[in-house]
């Protein structure tokens, strides 16, 4: 009881020091418009607007430092609770060693009195009056640590239950949405492969049903080639099916044994070459630890539908990820890369924005990755979604970028504030990509509408050098730091203390 009042006398004090404050604030900024007016010779409508102008600013410096040392000390708050958290576990562990050790004092003490009544026992001095005494220390003592822990416990669990539930409501919608898709990849998968099969099966039954004397043959070079095209086309088109359904089999075997990789890459700010930012980064691994790059699974994983749960499970690592990069001094953002197929899914989308709903308070490290192509195919329905994203205070970048002849303003609109422009796009093909603005000038004209232009791909010294000559800020590539495997105990721990609300 006492620590709910806590709160609201503080509030209160808060509110009353506000309201000072604004009196003093309105009184200073009345003088000011009296003494312009009386002795500065100004008119009396200007004045009052001077002293009103005056009044407004100190309002706004007020209320953005009130906010801001509200927040820290909502922060400290928290980082004190999880202490006393930490504080009760350990007291929790002493008294239930305490009580294991009890327990066997007071089997000690039974079995003193067994041997006490034995005839000819050493210990057959011992009265049942002692004995007796004896074993009622040792229950009071036992009673008073069970109490002791049944409070301990209670405490324990009212402080903590709130972060458990949040866990598990986290745990709960990905498994809910790994089931979901995984259930819909089956029943896809079965109809695609029967389709196949049965496509197959006729072609290669009316192929037989031909009598070769109704086939005349070419007669000409030119149309035997033809055929032969046609036929290699026929070859070739059979060998990407069963490339695809290979692939398609290695796909779902990583999923079903989590062999679905994190990896990060850095962002860095030039010239300094300083960490900014990280690019998260799926990669797969076959039964043999192969790992599969996203260039041969990505085509195959859209078309069959699976692409939402390889999101999905990258999308809730990297929240672990960003967990712990908050904490972390001079903490940094995680680009997370979003399939087109998973903004277009009826089901997954809408859970995704649940989520993330859950998860607001990391807007502030989180941006999510959409390609150029994939905002381009954005109908009114996909374009709602990006918005409620952006709406909940999330940034969005746009990269896969091949095309510059780009409206900066829609795209500000729709809540993009990264842009990823390949450094070959940025040093060689400007005018080829339809960029009307010279390449030196690039990052101060996308600033003007408050998007950070990030040059990737960057892979030499020799571009790096010519990138910052374009007074570029931000770069990335395999020059810098090649993808760094996430340690899987980082996002598969049972215990993370700093979990999504």
């Amino acid at each position: 009881m006492h620590g709910k009042q806590m709160p609201e006398a503080e509030s209160a004090g808060n509110k009353r020091s506000d309201l000072i404050i604004v009196v003093a604030m309105a009184l200073v900024s009345s003088g000011i418009a009296v003494s312009l007016y009386a002795e500065a010779g100004i008119g009396l409508f200007a004045a009052l607007l001077s002293g009103f102008t005056i009044f407004s600013l100190m309002c706004f410096v007020h209320l953005a430092v009130t906010r801001a040392q509200r927040a820290d000390a909502a922060v400290q708050r928290f980082h004190k609770a999880e202490k006393q958290i930490a504080k009760l576990a350990e007291r929790v562990t002493a008294c239930e060693g305490a009580l294991q050790d009890a327990q066997q004092y007071s089997d000690a003490a039974k079995q003193f009195k067994q041997l006490a009544a034995l005839p000819g026992s050493e210990y057959a001095d011992v009265n049942d009056q002692e004995s007796e005494t004896l074993r009622a220390g040792v229950a009071i003592e036992v009673n008073e640590l069970r109490e002791q822990l049944n409070v301990l416990q209670n405490d324990f669990v009212r402080e903590s239950e709130e972060q458990k539930g949040q866990i598990r409501t986290e745990m709960q919608v990905i498994e809910t949405l790994v089931k979901q898709l995984a259930e819909q990849l089956a029943s896809k998968a079965n109809r695609e492969a029967q389709q196949i099969a049965a496509t197959m099966q006729a072609e290669r039954s009316q192929a037989a049903a031909i009598p070769k004397e109704d086939s005349p043959g070419p007669s000409t070079k030119e149309e035997r080639a033809d055929i032969a095209d046609e036929t290699s086309f026929l070859i070739d088109s059979f060998d990407v099916v069963d490339m695809d359904a290979q692939m398609l089999d290695v796909i779902r075997q990583s999923i079903e044994n989590n062999k679905i990789d994190l990896y990060l890459q850095s962002i860095v700010d030039l010239p300094h070459r300083h960490d900014r930012y990280y690019e998260a980064l799926t990669r797969l691994r076959n039964v043999t630890d192969e790992i599969i790059l996203p260039e041969n699974y990505i085509r195959v994983a859209e078309q069959a539908g699976i692409m939402p749960i390889i999101d999905n499970v990258m999308l809730f690592r990297s929240i672990k990820v960003v967990n712990r990069l908050a904490n972390a001094p001079g903490s940094k953002a995680l680009f997370c890369n979003i399939s087109p197929h998973s903004l277009w899914d009826p089901e997954f989308f809408p859970e995704f924005i649940s989520f993330m709903k859950q998860n607001k308070h990391l807007a502030g490290h989180l941006v999510f990755e959409f390609s150029q192509l994939m905002l381009k195919q954005c109908g009114p329905v996909e374009l709602e979604s990006l918005k409620a994203l952006s709406a909940l205070g999330f940034r969005l970048s746009l990269d896969q970028v091949h095309e510059l002849n780009i409206n900066y303003q829609t795209l500000q609109d729709r809540g993009f504030r990264f842009i990823k422009i390949s450094a070959d796009i940025l040093l060689h093909r400007l005018e080829e990509t339809g960029g009307r603005i010279h390449a030196a000038d690039m990052k101060n004209y996308i600033g003007r509408y408050g998007i950070e232009l990030i040059v990737e791909k960057i892979e030499d010294e020799r571009t790096l050098s010519r990138v910052i000559e374009c007074n570029i800020a931000l770069g990335q590539g395999y020059l810098f730091s090649e993808p760094r495997l996430v340690r899987s105990e980082i996002y598969t721990a049972k215990k993370d203390r700093t979990t999504a609300a």
